[in-house]
Protein backbone atom coordinates (compact mmCIF):
# COMPACT_ATOMS: atom_id res chain seq x y z
CA UNK A 1 0.00 0.00 0.00
CA UNK A 2 1.36 3.72 -1.30
CA UNK A 3 1.25 6.27 0.92
CA UNK A 4 -1.83 7.72 -1.12
CA UNK A 5 -3.74 4.07 -0.32
CA UNK A 6 -3.00 5.62 3.17
CA UNK A 7 -4.60 8.56 3.09
CA UNK A 8 -7.12 7.90 0.97
CA UNK A 9 -8.54 4.02 1.80
CA UNK A 10 -12.13 4.89 0.94
CA UNK A 11 -11.05 6.49 -2.68
CA UNK A 12 -12.64 4.48 -5.75
CA UNK A 13 -11.89 7.21 -7.96
CA UNK A 14 -8.86 9.27 -9.04
CA UNK A 15 -8.88 12.40 -10.58
CA UNK A 16 -6.04 12.45 -12.14
CA UNK A 17 -4.25 15.95 -13.91
CA UNK A 18 -2.27 14.63 -16.59
CA UNK A 19 -1.16 18.41 -17.34
CA UNK A 20 -1.89 22.10 -16.69
CA UNK A 21 -1.61 22.93 -20.21
CA UNK A 22 -4.89 24.43 -21.81
CA UNK A 23 -5.66 26.63 -24.78
CA UNK A 24 -8.64 28.62 -23.03
CA UNK A 25 -8.82 31.37 -20.36
CA UNK A 26 -12.59 30.16 -18.51
CA UNK A 27 -13.22 32.66 -16.29
CA UNK A 28 -14.79 30.15 -14.03
CA UNK A 29 -12.41 27.37 -14.32
CA UNK A 30 -12.94 24.68 -11.69
CA UNK A 31 -8.81 24.40 -11.53
CA UNK A 32 -9.09 27.80 -10.31
CA UNK A 33 -10.35 26.79 -6.83
CA UNK A 34 -7.65 24.23 -6.21
CA UNK A 35 -4.28 24.67 -5.09
CA UNK A 36 -2.76 22.33 -8.03
CA UNK A 37 0.96 22.34 -6.44
CA UNK A 38 -0.66 20.92 -3.13
CA UNK A 39 -2.32 17.77 -4.85
CA UNK A 40 -0.68 14.96 -4.32
CA UNK A 41 1.59 13.27 -6.84
CA UNK A 42 0.68 9.95 -8.13
CA UNK A 43 2.61 7.39 -9.17
CA UNK A 44 0.17 4.27 -8.81
CA UNK A 45 -3.24 3.49 -9.88
CA UNK A 46 -3.62 0.35 -7.61
CA UNK A 47 -6.93 0.11 -5.82
CA UNK A 48 -9.22 2.84 -7.64
CA UNK A 49 -12.22 1.34 -9.88
CA UNK A 50 -12.31 4.13 -11.47
CA UNK A 51 -9.16 6.97 -13.25
CA UNK A 52 -10.44 10.27 -14.66
CA UNK A 53 -7.86 12.05 -16.81
CA UNK A 54 -8.21 15.48 -16.71
CA UNK A 55 -6.28 18.59 -16.81
CA UNK A 56 -6.17 21.69 -17.94
CA UNK A 57 -6.78 19.95 -21.25
CA UNK A 58 -5.38 16.61 -21.91
CA UNK A 59 -5.99 17.00 -25.51
CA UNK A 60 -3.27 18.81 -25.76
CA UNK A 61 -0.69 16.41 -25.45
CA UNK A 62 -2.55 13.14 -26.49
CA UNK A 63 0.79 11.18 -25.77
CA UNK A 64 0.67 11.50 -22.36
CA UNK A 65 -3.28 10.65 -22.17
CA UNK A 66 -2.28 7.49 -24.51
CA UNK A 67 0.75 6.76 -21.98
CA UNK A 68 -0.75 7.03 -18.80
CA UNK A 69 -3.70 4.90 -20.24
CA UNK A 70 -1.36 2.14 -20.48
CA UNK A 71 0.01 2.65 -17.27
CA UNK A 72 -3.19 3.04 -15.62
CA UNK A 73 -4.19 -0.49 -17.96
CA UNK A 74 -1.08 -2.34 -16.38
CA UNK A 75 -1.23 -1.79 -13.19
CA UNK A 76 -5.03 -1.60 -12.51
CA UNK A 77 -6.39 -3.66 -15.50
CA UNK A 78 -9.78 -3.86 -13.43
CA UNK A 79 -9.66 0.04 -13.87
CA UNK A 80 -11.98 2.03 -15.45
CA UNK A 81 -10.52 4.87 -17.81
CA UNK A 82 -12.44 8.12 -18.82
CA UNK A 83 -10.75 11.26 -19.80
CA UNK A 84 -12.52 14.76 -19.82
CA UNK A 85 -11.96 17.09 -22.52
CA UNK A 86 -12.68 20.23 -24.53
CA UNK A 87 -10.64 19.43 -27.59
CA UNK A 88 -11.33 16.77 -29.81
CA UNK A 89 -10.56 18.94 -32.89
CA UNK A 90 -7.64 16.46 -33.54
CA UNK A 91 -9.79 13.92 -34.47
CA UNK A 92 -7.15 11.25 -35.10
CA UNK A 93 -5.58 11.68 -31.62
CA UNK A 94 -8.93 12.14 -29.93
CA UNK A 95 -10.18 8.85 -31.94
CA UNK A 96 -7.12 6.85 -30.50
CA UNK A 97 -8.07 7.95 -27.19
CA UNK A 98 -11.55 7.04 -27.16
CA UNK A 99 -10.61 3.93 -27.92
CA UNK A 100 -8.31 2.96 -26.04
CA UNK A 101 -9.91 4.53 -22.86
CA UNK A 102 -13.47 2.91 -21.46
CA UNK A 103 -15.41 6.49 -22.27
CA UNK A 104 -14.52 10.55 -22.71
CA UNK A 105 -17.02 13.55 -21.51
CA UNK A 106 -16.39 16.21 -23.87
CA UNK A 107 -17.39 19.25 -23.39
CA UNK A 108 -18.78 22.27 -25.49
CA UNK A 109 -17.61 25.58 -23.52
CA UNK A 110 -18.66 27.87 -27.30
CA UNK A 111 -20.31 27.61 -30.38
CA UNK A 112 -16.72 27.40 -32.21
CA UNK A 113 -16.46 24.04 -30.30
CA UNK A 114 -19.11 22.68 -32.59
CA UNK A 115 -17.43 21.84 -35.88
CA UNK A 116 -14.72 19.72 -34.45
CA UNK A 117 -16.87 17.94 -32.18
CA UNK A 118 -19.28 17.17 -35.25
CA UNK A 119 -16.02 15.91 -36.98
CA UNK A 120 -15.18 13.54 -34.78
CA UNK A 121 -18.82 12.51 -33.32
CA UNK A 122 -19.32 11.22 -37.25
CA UNK A 123 -15.91 9.37 -37.71
CA UNK A 124 -16.21 7.85 -34.19
CA UNK A 125 -19.72 7.19 -34.16
CA UNK A 126 -18.47 3.47 -34.32
CA UNK A 127 -17.04 3.50 -30.57
CA UNK A 128 -20.50 5.44 -29.44
CA UNK A 129 -22.19 1.54 -28.73
CA UNK A 130 -19.07 0.48 -27.24
CA UNK A 131 -18.09 3.40 -25.03
CA UNK A 132 -19.74 6.12 -22.36
CA UNK A 133 -19.49 8.92 -24.00
CA UNK A 134 -20.96 11.72 -22.42
CA UNK A 135 -21.11 15.11 -23.75
CA UNK A 136 -21.90 18.61 -21.86
CA UNK A 137 -22.78 21.33 -23.48
CA UNK A 138 -22.97 24.98 -22.18
CA UNK A 139 -25.81 27.42 -22.10
CA UNK A 140 -26.63 28.70 -25.79
CA UNK A 141 -24.59 26.18 -28.03
CA UNK A 142 -26.55 24.66 -30.81
CA UNK A 143 -26.62 21.10 -31.80
CA UNK A 144 -28.04 19.57 -34.03
CA UNK A 145 -30.05 16.90 -32.81
CA UNK A 146 -28.93 14.01 -36.03
CA UNK A 147 -25.50 13.38 -34.00
CA UNK A 148 -26.18 12.93 -30.35
CA UNK A 149 -27.67 9.50 -30.86
CA UNK A 150 -25.36 7.65 -28.49
CA UNK A 151 -24.24 10.09 -26.52
CA UNK A 152 -25.16 11.33 -23.10
CA UNK A 153 -26.39 14.81 -23.21
CA UNK A 154 -26.01 17.17 -20.39
CA UNK A 155 -27.01 20.98 -20.10
CA UNK A 156 -24.32 22.86 -18.16
CA UNK A 157 -24.07 26.57 -16.46
CA UNK A 158 -20.51 28.00 -14.95
CA UNK A 159 -20.75 28.10 -11.31
CA UNK A 160 -18.70 29.63 -8.76
CA UNK A 161 -17.29 26.46 -6.80
CA UNK A 162 -16.90 23.32 -8.86
CA UNK A 163 -15.47 20.64 -5.46
CA UNK A 164 -14.76 17.31 -6.16
CA UNK A 165 -17.00 14.98 -5.85
CA UNK A 166 -17.11 13.38 -2.28
CA UNK A 167 -15.87 10.08 -3.64
CA UNK A 168 -13.25 11.54 -5.69
CA UNK A 169 -9.95 12.24 -4.65
CA UNK A 170 -8.30 14.66 -6.75
CA UNK A 171 -3.86 14.01 -7.58
CA UNK A 172 -1.81 14.74 -10.43
CA UNK A 173 0.94 12.99 -12.66
CA UNK A 174 4.69 13.59 -11.88
CA UNK A 175 5.39 16.97 -13.66
CA UNK A 176 1.87 17.94 -13.83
Amino acid sequence: MNTFDKLYPQAKKLRLLVTRACDRNCPKCANKNHDLDALPVITGFGGFEEVILTGGEPMLKPELVLDTITAVRVLNPDAKIYVYTARVGATDAALDVAFESDGMTVTLHEQADVEPFLAFAVVGKELLPKRNMRLHVFEGIKLPFSVLAGWKLKRCTWVDDCPVPEDEVFGRLPGA
